[in-house]
């Protein structure tokens, strides 16, 4: 990541963090209705997931995040700059 006076210090050590975890990250996502299961392989539509899942992974790393949708946060992240 190229650090520039315009970073905060917060997205670097979020980045830091990140890149040294995603050597053990893995998984993937599976559908289910009814009786059919599928793996899913498309990239459209995973993006509101994987915004879940920073969330989730912020809050268990001790990051502030707001969700502007919801007062707890769990999706469409902005690093909350206090």
């Amino acid at each position: 990541m190229l650090v520039s006076k315009n970073n905060h210090q917060v997205s670097i050590d979020i980045f830091d963090k990140l890149s040294n975890d995603l050597s053990t990250f893995s998984g993937g996502t599976k559908f289910t209705l009814g009786d059919i299961t599928l793996d899913i392989e498309g990239k459209d539509g995973l993006g509101g997931l994987i915004e879940e899942w920073f969330g989730a992974w912020c809050q268990k790393n001790e990051f502030s995040v707001y969700n502007p949708k919801t007062q707890e946060g769990t999706s469409q992240m902005s690093i909350n700059i206090q």
